[in-house]
């Protein structure tokens, strides 16, 4: 009996390439080149972000620089998913990262908010 990488699990484990009739955990395949634009974008923001947080030591420039770092690292595991389609630490990786990094950017937009308050008044 030949052993298929679907029948001993080594689909959601190691690098396999699209199978046709075996689903991905998306439906489909992710694209690669737009894994690898998300990943220089959010990269470039992380390393504006970082320079600004070390020069101005402001709150919002360290949300926003975890905010690009964690959005990088998911975008990454997305592009490698886009290479193994059924690698469940890709996966993982990118739904989770890509669930919590807007977090950071949320919390960075009501530190700004709060500062413009105390700056311009409640009016």
């Amino acid at each position: 009996m030949v052993k298929t990488p679907h029948a001993t699990g080594d689909l959601l484990t190691h690098c396999h390439a699209y199978i046709d009739g075996i689903g991905t955990a998306y439906g489909y395949i992710p694209t690669f080149a737009a894994g690898i634009v998300y990943c220089v974008l959010f990269g470039a923001a992380f390393s504006v972000q970082l320079f600004r947080a070390f020069k101005y030591r402001r709150w919002t420039c360290y949300c926003l620089f975890i905010g690009s770092l964690v959005e990088t690292i998911g975008w990454a595991g997305r592009t490698w998913n886009s290479k193994c389609p059924y690698n469940k630490t890709a996966f993982l990786t990118q739904i989770s990262t890509l669930v919590i990094a807007p977090i950071f950017y949320a919390a960075a937009i009501y530190l700004i908010l709060a500062r413009l308050i105390v700056r311009r008044g409640p009016q």
